[in-house]
């Protein structure tokens, strides 16, 4: 190799080294915003009117925003029959977005699923042989290795046609997924694709389209989209307070765009603050999952010595399936046996089963004794072989969950 070329390559790793110095530069200065600006913000958060959305005081996560709209589209008309809101949103698809394909979706008897199969929202209506996909990103969270694509085949497996199976993406300002999450699915795909942004999309459905159009007796369903809205404008700073100018100050002066009259240079300095800012959201939603990833064993070992302590009687069944962190075996009144199950298929749940190797008809969980779990709210989802609850992250309430479930179980205080 000729001293030019060794000389080139040098050059090369000394640009790299530069570019990859400058970045984490970069970074690090953003971080340190980034704590400069949380103090500011509570900081002038205590100089405000008082204002209270009991939303924001919750600190929902991207879950806690799904089961939202997961209630309000399985709301049903108890005369006519026909799903409201559901309907209206797939008529404003087909009204602002101008995808009247969205308009041929016919729902009659649809199963409306959250968190099922990791799968944020799913409509499914085997009447009619139609499915909607919802992945829900509002807090920009890191896309999964061929997200989108996997939840295609899910739906395929179900049974349901390619031509019938639509997806809506929730994104925060118009984002759209990433390439891989779709697989091979992209082209396919593209004219029952739909990306509908929280900022500007779903708070004006919900404005104009949901709220103006609510029977006025429904005052729980009124307060609660009228607080949802009101946490939305608040997240994406749509309300024209004095915090929300002081902030925009705040920015301005931080990265001294004040001092540049050009607005078109302005933009591109703080898009690329953002696009920064996204990296570093990525990289670190990473190192949450690798984090997760070795703490929940540790949990497990943990919850499995606990249970030992407080049920020493209570047997294990470990290894029934990958996905179980947790199972302890139950009989019922009929000698059936079932499990009390916390389960991790992206989200920490809790969950009642019957034996897989009993028959359909005797797994068939629905009017048995620990059905009546539900009843009482401990559990709140279900299918015919399961009922259960998710947690997302929440592994101190999904342990208290499962104790709770066991003690009435022992009990039979179902």
């Amino acid at each position: 190799m000729g001293n030019k070329n060794i000389e080139q390559i040098r050059e090369a790793f000394i640009l790299e080294s530069a570019v990859t110095s400058e970045k984490t530069k970069e970074f690090k200065d953003l971080m340190s915003y980034a704590e400069t600006f949380q103090e500011y913000l509570q900081e002038e958060k205590r100089k405000q009117p008082y204002h209270i959305n009991l939303m924001e005081e919750l600190r929902p996560n991207e879950n806690a925003h799904s089961r939202i709209l997961c209630k309000l589209l399985q709301l049903k008309d108890p005369i006519y029959g026909k799903y409201e809101i559901l309907d209206s949103l797939l008529h404003y698809i087909c009204k602002c977005k101008r995808m009247n394909i969205f308009g041929e979706i016919k729902i009659n008897n649809p199963i409306i699923t959250q968190e099922t199969a990791r799968i944020d929202l799913w409509i499914r209506d085997k009447s009619t042989n139609y499915a909607i996909i919802f992945e829900n990103k509002i807090y920009y969270a890191q896309e999964q290795p061929e997200q989108i694509g996997r939840y295609i085949e899910r739906t395929l497996a179900e049974g349901f046609p390619k031509e019938n199976i639509f997806i809506i993406y929730l994104s925060p300002n118009g984002e759209e997924p990433n390439a891989q999450s779709w697989k091979n699915y992209k082209d396919e795909f593209s004219d029952r694709f739909c990306n509908l942004s929280f900022r500007s999309d779903i708070l004006k459905w919900l404005k104009e389209d949901v709220l103006l159009n609510i029977r006025q007796k429904e005052a729980c369903l009124i307060s609660a989209i009228a607080q949802y809205i009101d946490y939305l404008e608040i997240y994406f700073q749509l309300k024209n307070t004095e915090l929300n100018m002081n902030l925009k100050k705040f920015i301005e002066n931080h990265f001294e765009l004040d001092k540049i009259d050009n607005a078109k240079e302005r933009y591109e300095i703080l898009q690329e603050k953002i696009e920064n800012m996204k990296e570093i959201i990525q990289s670190m939603e990473s190192l949450k999952s690798e984090l997760w990833d070795k703490l929940l064993p540790e949990l497990t070992i943990t919850w499995k010595e606990k249970i030992k302590l407080m049920y020493p009687d209570l047997q294990f069944a470990d290894g029934i399936d990958k996905e179980h962190l947790l199972d302890i075996l139950f009989t019922d009144s009929n000698n059936n046996n079932y499990y009390v199950i916390i389960g991790d298929d992206g989200s920490l749940y809790c969950q009642i089963e019957y034996d897989k190797n009993l028959s359909e008809e005797e797994r068939k969980i629905k009017d048995k004794e620990p059905y009546k779990l539900r009843e009482n709210k401990t559990l709140n989802d279900e299918n015919e072989f399961q009922i259960w609850k998710y947690y997302g992250y929440d592994y101190e309430g999904v342990f208290k969950c499962f104790c709770d479930v066991i003690e009435r179980c022992i009990k039979k205080n179902y």
